[in-house]
């Protein structure tokens, strides 16, 4: 049974953690921080995926992306897909009496009949986050003076930190300077790139900032659950479409003063994205589907007996082309297989076109990445130096992969019977397969 508990989840696309309150003093980003500091935040929150509709499908369906079925984008060409028993967030909750609403974008599915979202005018179709805002705050204006009872969950998708930042209103922000991280070459190109993705944090934080004013000044706070989070690390070389760190580190704010999820506590434990989703049912009182793979972290909200994960995982498959490869991260090492000779650093082709990236350290760019990574990530957070082969790690790098083997085996990943065929492959393979049978 619900507690009649309402729901405003806020995603935004690329933003990784490169926000004030997780230490990025340049960004200009006050209504994020003022979220954080009337809710909570997570230090250590990790995607499933370092790609768009990967990692949203798995916030919305607490599964990995080989479990859920969205092993790659789900765009039209592309047609990643969930598999047809999964039961996304908005499904869950519509079914236990929940008016959902999407408004922006949502970028798991290509699909969206598959989602029951319930249609608010023409909003899903915007992307500029001033229209989305001020659908959202229409939303909530009508449904206080309508005096709806139902609980709603309104699903909040923001667009612009995804390249190429030429969205209408664009302006670049180096006010307080740009903060690069130290394996991208401070140039006057990467300055630029960075202050556009400033920019555009900028933008977004001021149309978040109108709807979270909203909730207060409507009389929602006390009954509302918000949500910040992002599908993936920045859209930088070495971050979005890897397993290290900057790919796969993501920002997860909350917020619900029913239940004391306020004051500006910081959590450092070991979440993975698909821990969200269960977490938001136990919080609204409906019960977690077994198929769900994510552990929810209620208890830990609620000051309660909570076993934090002794690692995360995180998969790739499928960006521009085939590029599995599946990760272990504990608070100390992180081990990553590639199952596929390619590039050292595989970049999306959106990241490959930037500013940044056309001056990058040649010796990232190694003709064959090895098959084989593992990083101490106390010496080492930038994941630079491979100690794969160091035999005072041996022992360390056999713990891991036996666990990597184990998760993979537990979850059933179809990657260890042999390469996985993509959406597209099964839909132009099946073409085939019918006009070969029209000609007998």
């Amino acid at each position: 049974m619900s507690r009649q508990l309402n729901i405003v989840y806020m995603i935004c696309h690329d933003m990784g953690q490169y926000l004030g309150a997780y230490g990025i003093d340049t960004v200009q980003t006050p209504n994020l921080d003022r979220i954080a500091e009337e809710g909570v935040l997570f230090e250590n929150n990790f995607c499933t995926a370092p790609q768009c509709s990967p990692s949203r499908a798995s916030l919305m369906t607490g599964r990995y992306p080989h479990s859920n079925g969205v092993y790659g984008l789900s765009q039209e060409g592309m047609f990643s897909q969930f598999h047809a028993n999964e039961k996304p967030m908005a499904n869950l909750l519509h079914d236990a009496g929940y008016d959902s609403y999407k408004f922006g974008l949502q970028h798991a599915t290509y699909d969206e009949s598959f989602l029951k979202f319930k249609p608010y005018r023409q909003s899903g179709g915007e992307k500029e986050c001033t229209k989305v805002a001020g659908s959202v705050i229409e939303f909530l204006k009508e449904r206080k003076a309508q005096e709806q009872h139902a609980p709603f969950f309104a699903h909040v998708g923001f667009f612009e930190p995804h390249r190429p930042f030429d969205f209408e209103g664009a302006e670049p922000d180096s006010a307080l300077g740009v903060s690069i991280p130290p394996y991208i070459k401070h140039t006057p190109e990467a300055e630029q790139d960075f202050a556009m993705f400033q920019g555009a944090i900028k933008k977004v934080d001021q149309a978040i900032g109108r709807v979270y004013q909203a909730i207060q000044d409507l009389g929602y706070a006390e009954d509302t659950l918000v949500i910040f989070t992002v599908d993936h690390g920045f859209p930088f070389f070495r971050a979005k479409g890897t397993l290290y760190d900057p790919g796969l580190k993501t920002a997860l704010l909350m917020r619900c003063p029913r239940y004391g999820i306020t004051g500006g506590k910081r959590y450092t434990q070991l979440i993975s994205n698909i821990d969200l989703l269960p977490t938001v049912l136990e919080t609204a009182g409906i019960s977690i589907p077994e198929q769900v793979q994510g552990k929810s972290f209620w208890s830990l909200l609620t000051g309660k007996p909570y076993q934090p994960n002794k690692a995360v995982f995180a998969e790739k498959t499928y960006h521009n082309s085939y590029d599995p490869m599946r990760a272990i991260r504990t608070e100390h090492f992180k081990l990553i297989f590639n199952f596929e000779s390619t590039h050292g650093v595989q970049v999306p082709g959106d990241v490959a076109k930037s500013l940044s990236s056309s001056k990058m350290l040649p010796e990232l760019f190694a003709p064959i990445k090895p098959f084989m990574e593992l990083y101490d990530l106390k010496l080492d957070p930038w994941e630079s130096k491979n100690l794969a082969q160091e035999p005072e790690y041996e022992t360390i790098k056999q713990e891991l992969a036996g666990r990597l083997y184990q998760w993979m085996a537990d979850t059933q990943d179809p990657l260890l019977n042999g390469p996985i065929p993509s959406a597209s492959y099964n839909r132009r393979l099946a073409c085939l397969k019918e006009l070969a049978q029209s000609q007998f």
